[in-house]
C-alpha cells in the first residue's frame, strides 16, 4: 500500500507550509511585541508614536494572543507531523519495534483492546510490559 508520488509530494508542502507559517508567526509577534514596547516607551517619554501601531494595552495583548495561538497550532501541527514521521521510520526498520507493539502504544488503541493484547498467549512478556505501560 504505497502512497503515491503526488501524495508524498503534498504531505511534504503541507509540513513545509506549517514551518514556515510558525517561523512567519514568530516573527510577526517579535517584531510585535518590539514595536508596541517601543511606542509605548516613547509615549512615555513625550515623543511622537509611529504611524503604523497606534494601540492600547487591551488591543495589543488580544492582537498578541491570537498571534500567540496560531504560532502554537502552526507548531504544534509541524512537531505531530515531524514526530509521526519519525514513529514511521523506527517502525519500517530491520530491527524495528513489532506490529503489536505499535498497537499497544498506538493511541488510537483502546484501553479494553490493550487488556485484551496484554492477556492474549500469542503475545512475549516484553510486548506485555509495553503494555502495562500504556
Amino acid at each position: 500500500m504505497g502512497e503515491s508520488k503526488r501524495g508524498v509530494f503534498l504531505n511534504t508542502k503541507l509540513k513545509l507550509l506549517l514551518l514556515l507559517t510558525s517561523s512567519v508567526l514568530f516573527a510577526v509577534i517579535v517584531w510585535f511585541v518590539y514595536t508596541t514596547f517601543s511606542a509605548e516607551r516613547k509615549s512615555r517619554n513625550g515623543q511622537a508614536l509611529d504611524d503604523l501601531l497606534r494601540l492600547d494595552a487591551s488591543n495589543a495583548l488580544a492582537i498578541l494572543r491570537v498571534l500567540q495561538g496560531l504560532m502554537t497550532l502552526a507548531s504544534a501541527s509541524a512537531l505531530a507531523h515531524s514526530l509521526e514521521l519519525v514513529q514511521w521510520c523506527l517502525c519500517a526498520r530491520s530491527h524495528g519495534i513489532s506490529y503489536v507493539v505499535f498497537l499497544i502504544l498506538s493511541p488510537a488503541t483502546g484501553h479494553i483492546a490493550t487488556l485484551r493484547l496484554l492477556f492474549s498467549r500469542s503475545i512475549k512478556r516484553m510486548h506485555r510490559m509495553w503494555a502495562l505501560t500504556k
